[in-house]
């Protein structure tokens, strides 16, 4: 299916979510049917709900008895016990991932021991205002001893490290996914998505994003490891993964980064500093 075709069939899919007798937020797995369907990675399965939904926007009929078909979203649920889940470094926790057919029957994908932490910089901040705690997380897959270990997690080929994003300021929920899905329609590697709901302590969080976590990794970037001894010729093409950032706090070898970042203000001045020396 063709990007415009699909964003169409998204906009569609979110009106009839809005107009169709929502159940005004107390109904979360049913208000979220609509959106399972219209935002899943492009499988077999999701281009089936696609078609769903698709089906309902060109016709009249009753939205409750079309909706019937579609899967509710996959749910997440993190337990971290009496662990305290900081900015880092991970912490042990307990997760198990539930995936849901078209008939809605439940299925526990992975129900096993990982590391959590807090991810990101500003967006820590800004996800706490107005009493709303909604932040992004880094996963590790682990085994019983706290080692890190392959996973598959909602059908994304095994690995260990991932990412739990908080769409908090994006309210469409879809600019990030529809700038990975048209980089990976042009050739090109972006991480893979899903969405999905989030269950901290047994609190719910809201709708989540998982991602890839960006590495080497042959079913990821897959690029040559460089090796110490790789200092000329064909060797050195690499590859290279690239990371520009914005840096939190005063950087000792770099004292111009100091005071980028004020609590929950930015230094507009010094970040675009910072950031135009970096692409200049």
């Amino acid at each position: 299916m063709n990007t415009p075709r699909l964003f169409l069939l998204l906009v569609a899919a979110i009106a009839l979510s809005a107009c169709g007798g929502g159940s005004g937020g107390k109904d979360k797995s049913s208000s979220t049917a609509v959106t399972s369907s219209a935002v899943s990675s492009s499988s077999a399965a999701n281009s089936s709900s696609l078609a769903s939904a698709n089906s309902v926007a060109n016709s009249n009929s009753a939205v409750s008895s079309s909706l019937a078909v579609l899967a509710f979203l996959p749910k997440i649920e993190i337990n971290s016990g009496s662990n305290v889940i900081v900015n880092e470094p991970k912490v042990d926790v307990t997760m198990r991932v539930t995936e849901y057919d078209t008939n809605n029957v439940a299925t526990v994908t992975y129900d096993g021991f990982a590391g959590a932490e807090y991810r990101g910089s500003s967006s820590q901040v800004f996800n706490q205002l107005n009493g709303i705690f909604k932040k992004s997380m880094g996963i590790e897959t682990r085994d019983s001893t706290g080692a890190g270990i392959d996973a598959t997690l909602l059908g994304f080929p095994a690995e260990e490290d991932w990412v739990l994003l908080a769409p908090f300021s994006d309210k469409t929920l879809m600019r990030d996914t529809l700038i990975y899905s048209l980089a990976r329609e042009m050739g090109g590697y972006a991480s893979r998505w899903k969405y999905f709901e989030l269950y901290l302590d047994n609190e719910y969080k809201g709708i989540y994003i998982l991602l890839e976590k960006i590495k080497r990794d042959p079913q990821r970037l897959n690029i040559s490891n460089l090796k110490a001894v790789d200092n000329e010729g064909e060797e050195l093409t690499g590859g290279y993964i690239i990371k520009i950032d914005k840096t939190t706090g005063e950087d000792p070898a770099n004292p111009e980064t100091e005071n980028v970042y004020l609590g929950p203000f930015l230094n507009l001045s010094g970040f675009l500093a910072i950031f135009l020396k970096s692409i200049i």
